[in-house]
């Protein structure tokens, strides 16, 4: 899912019904008692380093990896137990390094479509469009 629609309580009331989703998380929408890092602070971290946390009432699982950004995710399948790597270029050095990668990352990069898919497409070919009066 996309960060417009996830949300704690829609997964708890998916994983209620058996049925399981991961998604992107908004800031905002995260439970206050979350262990995670503060995304401010997250900045920081070097490429590749995540942290995860589980809800035990609902069973849902919180993580949050930096990449070039941070990437705050949510899910009610899957744990981040499987680390892979992924190939990024680093800038500074000009050159493909391999970063950790989480296998909830992994998997939802693997089934993302629709609205993220038009979303990433439209941030690569942005066009101006101006109107003439």
């Amino acid at each position: 899912m996309d960060n417009l629609f996830s949300s704690p309580a829609l997964f708890s009331f998916l994983r209620f019904h058996g049925y399981s989703a991961i998604g992107t998380i908004r800031e905002y929408r995260f439970p206050k008692n979350c262990p995670l890092t503060n995304k401010t602070i997250f900045k920081k971290k070097s490429r590749g380093y995540f942290e995860t946390a589980v809800e035990k009432i609902d069973g849902l699982l919180y993580l949050r990896w930096m990449d070039n950004a941070v990437v705050t995710m949510i899910s009610s399948s899957c744990g981040s137990q499987n680390v892979g790597q992924v190939k990024r270029f680093l800038q500074k050095e000009k050159r493909n390094v391999l970063v950790p990668r989480p296998r909830l990352i992994a998997k939802y990069n693997m089934y993302m479509g629709g609205t993220d898919q038009m979303d990433q497409n439209i941030a690569y070919y942005r066009i101006g469009i101006r109107g003439k009066k």
